[in-house]
């Protein structure tokens, strides 16, 4: 049986500041490390988001150059090194039942509150 975690984020927000896309890299790099799923993921019935027509190379650009000034790279190693200080404090793991694991989903979920994401923790029957 494949490990998967036990709980799924709903995450919405207004995206007040670019921060954003650094804390969901964490939050993604967090919860990537709870199990591997070596299934497929099933389509979606959504489409594909695309980029708007009248996005140009100068508005990605732009955009870009927001974003590489809004991360701070020091802080995202400074919240990944919690991953592990967090096993450290849990028998050593994170894995899903754990203390650990429910101690990972607190942090990611604070550190996104924090920024401004409304965050809803969803059960996952497994």
């Amino acid at each position: 049986m494949p490990n998967v975690c036990a709980n799924a984020a709903v995450i919405q927000g207004s995206r007040r500041s670019p921060a954003w896309l650094a804390l969901s890299l964490v939050a993604a790099l967090a919860l990537s490390a709870c199990g591997s799923v070596p299934a497929t993921v099933p389509p979606s019935a959504e489409p594909p988001i695309t980029a708007a027509p009248s996005a140009t190379a100068e508005t990605a650009s732009t955009l870009g150059d927001a974003l590489r000034g809004a991360i701070d790279i020091d802080d995202i190693v400074a919240d990944l090194g919690r991953l592990p200080a967090i096993a450290d404090s849990n028998a050593g793991t994170r894995a899903v039942g754990t203390s650990g694991y429910e101690a990972s989903v607190t942090f990611v979920a604070d550190e996104l509150r924090r920024v401004g994401f409304d965050v809803e923790l969803q059960p996952v029957s497994i």
